[in-house]
């Protein structure tokens, strides 16, 4: 009886994690169609995309910013500021909304502060783990004033000094991964999570025991991109980065360099090419011939 009840519990979990990438899956590629809808200028078709991906995303304030812009687009500042609401609701700074021209330019025509001000008191008062967003952040810190002193301090000690902020954050890390998992979307919230994915690639990649952190962040990782809990392309360009740097050779094709001969960024070489397209759809990301609309050279091997 005991054996019947473990196998059911793992068919229904098995069941419900497919159901759940299931649905990430879906998000995602509404959110691409989106992307593509607006580019071709039907704004009232991608609003609608946008919303649908936004509906089955944990993390959907990034979509709710995107169509604030299109309402923008369409001089409609009254749903445009409805969104923008609804994209500090789920977490999305007062900087990553000025990163977009057209909302930068509306916050600065409704004065903005003060309703930005009392909804990410709301928000943050709504995160799982404070202590643990707390300390990721405060490691963020850590990480950017050291590299803040280039040039002002003998590259020698600094070097010094960089790698061991980052060895130990990166023990930090461990200790939060411990107590909660790996911190994502809903645990630590995007701002935290965009931090998180800078303190990996400084860590992790730093020359010091890069492999042991693969091994031990990649799995963790890509679970919570397969829960939509963390970026795809964050975790792409870490493993892709980690990859080029050790074997040459990288696996989801997002490590370029800029080639001054050519004045364009070239994809450097991608490791059983002919099968990338699939790993990329295995964590959501699209096809790796839509990197051309970004100018970007791929390999010639890749004949797609």
């Amino acid at each position: 009886m005991k054996l019947s009840i473990l196998t059911l519990f793992c068919s229904l979990f098995a069941a419900s994690t497919i159901a759940q990438t299931q649905t990430v899956k879906q998000a995602y590629e509404l959110d691409y169609k989106a992307d593509s809808l607006a580019k071709a200028g039907n704004i009232k078709d991608a609003i609608n995309s946008y919303l649908k991906s936004a509906n089955q995303m944990p993390g959907p304030g990034f979509n709710f910013r995107d169509v604030a812009h299109l309402y923008l687009k369409n001089h409609d500042q009254k749903n445009a500021k409805t969104y923008i609401d609804k994209a500090v609701q789920y977490g999305i700074t007062i900087d990553q909304l000025n990163a977009d021209t057209l909302v930068n330019v509306c916050l600065g025509q409704i004065n903005y502060d003060k309703d930005y001000s009392k909804l990410r008191i709301i928000y943050n008062h709504q995160i799982p783990y404070p202590d643990q967003r707390a300390e990721i952040l405060q490691m963020h810190e850590r990480d950017q004033a050291v590299r803040g002193l280039l040039g002002r301090v003998d590259r020698k000690i600094l070097d010094n000094i960089i790698s061991e902020t980052d060895s130990a954050n990166m023990d930090e890390l461990r200790d939060i991964i411990k107590q909660i998992g790996f911190p994502g979307f809903r645990q630590i919230g995007p701002d935290a999570a965009s931090c998180l994915f800078n303190l990996i690639t400084h860590g992790s990649l730093d020359g010091h025991h890069d492999a042991l952190d693969i091994a031990f962040l990649e799995p963790l990782m890509k679970g919570q991109v397969l829960a939509g809990n963390f970026p795809p392309m964050y975790f792409a360009i870490l493993i892709d980065r980690y990859n080029y740097l050790q074997f040459k050779t990288q696996v989801y094709g997002t490590y370029w360099e800029f080639e001054p001969t050519q004045n364009a960024m070239v994809v450097r070489k991608i490791a059983d090419v002919a099968q990338v397209d699939e790993r990329r759809a295995a964590i959501f990301l699209p096809p790796l011939y839509k990197s051309r609309s970004k100018k970007m050279i791929l390999p010639d091997d890749y004949t797609k």
